[in-house]
C-alpha cells in the first residue's frame, strides 16, 4: 500500500493518494497495536510505526497539494513529534531522526508554498546540509518563485545548476532511478517558466527543450503537458533551431502514442 500510495503521488493521482493513504494509516496503526501486545507474527522490513508516520507524511503533502496548508502543517506536526514511538534500537532511532528531519523540511516547503518568503533563508541552509535533496529542494524555491513572482537569481547562483541537471547527488536509498529522471525533468521545466518569465528567452528555451527530451525519454506525460502548454504561451518569441527541437520531440511523442494505440498528448 505505502509502494501503491507513491505511485500514485508520482501520478500526481492525489485523490488516490488520500484514498490508499487512509487505508494505509488504519492498517498501520492495527498492525502497531498488535506488536504492543506481542501478538505480532511476522518482522517486518522496517520499524512499524514508520508506516504510521509515513501516511501522516503522504496526508500532509495532499492537503498542501490541495492548497490547505492549515491542515498540511498539523499532519506534519504529527511526524514530527514521535514520542509515542518507546523503542531505542538504533534502526527506530534512525528512523525518528529522519522523520524528524522531513518535518523540518516540509513545514518551510509547506510555508512557502503559502507564500511566505521568510522561511526562504532557513530552506537554503536546510538545502546546503542536506546534500541529497538538493533537486527536490531547489524544485520547490523555483515554483514558489513562478507562482508568487520573486526573484531567486542569487539562489540559483550558490548551486551547480548544470551539475544537477546532467547527475543529481540523490542516494539510490531514498529515491528510484525513475524518480530522479521526473525530478529532472520537473526541474527543467520549472527554471525554464522563471526564466522565460523574466525575459531570459535563450535559457529559458533551452531548459524547456531539455524537459521536454526528459520527459520524453521517460513518458512522463504531465510534464510533457506542461512543456507543451509553456512553449505554445511564448511560441511567438521562439528562434527556428527552438522550434525545430520542440518540433522533432512532439513528433516522437505522437510516434509512441500511437505504438500503444492511445489518444496523443495535446
Amino acid at each position: 500500500m505505502k509502494d501503491l500510495a507513491n505511485t500514485y503521488r508520482a501520478l500526481l493521482r492525489w485523490n488516490k493518494v488520500e484514498e490508499i493513504v487512509e487505508k494505509l494509516k488504519q492498517k498501520a496503526e492495527f498492525q502497531y497495536k498488535k506488536i504492543l501486545n506481542n501478538d505480532m507474527v511476522h518482522k517486518l522490513s522496517r520499524p512499524p510505526f514508520t508506516y504510521i508516520a509515513y501516511s501522516y507524511l503522504l496526508l500532509g503533502s495532499v492537503h498542501k497539494h490541495n492548497g490547505d496548508y492549515e491542515k498540511a502543517i498539523q499532519y506534519i506536526q504529527m511526524y514530527a513529534d514521535l514520542d509515542w514511538v518507546k523503542d531505542k534500537d538504533e534502526d527506530t532511532l534512525t528512523w525518528k531522526e529522519n522523520f524528524e528531519k522531513w518535518a523540518k523540511m516540509n513545514v518551510l516547503v509547506t510555508k512557502l508554498s503559502a507564500g511566505d518568503p521568510s522561511v526562504l533563508a532557513d530552506y537554503v541552509a536546510y538545502i546546503e546540509s542536506n546534500k541529497e535533496e538538493v533537486l527536490l529542494s531547489l524544485i520547490n524555491i523555483i515554483e514558489f518563485a513562478n507562482r508568487y513572482h520573486f526573484n531567486i537569481d542569487d539562489i540559483l547562483q550558490r548551486f551547480e545548476v548544470s551539475s544537477l541537471i546532467t547527475n543529481p547527488k540523490y542516494s539510490n536509498r531514498l529515491y528510484s532511478q525513475q524518480m530522479i529522471e521526473e525530478l529532472q525533468a520537473r526541474f527543467n521545466y520549472e527554471l525554464a517558466h522563471y526564466y522565460l518569465n523574466k525575459g531570459q528567452n535563450g535559457v529559458g528555451f533551452w531548459h524547456l527543450i531539455k524537459s521536454l527530451e526528459k520527459s520524453v525519454s521517460i513518458n512522463e506525460k504531465h510534464c510533457i503537458i506542461k512543456c507543451i502548454g509553456l512553449f505554445e504561451s511564448f511560441r511567438e518569441i521562439s528562434d527556428s533551431g527552438t522550434k525545430l527541437a520542440y518540433k522533432k520531440f512532439i513528433s516522437e511523442v505522437y510516434t509512441n502514442e500511437k505504438k500503444i494505440g492511445s489518444t496523443p498528448v495535446g
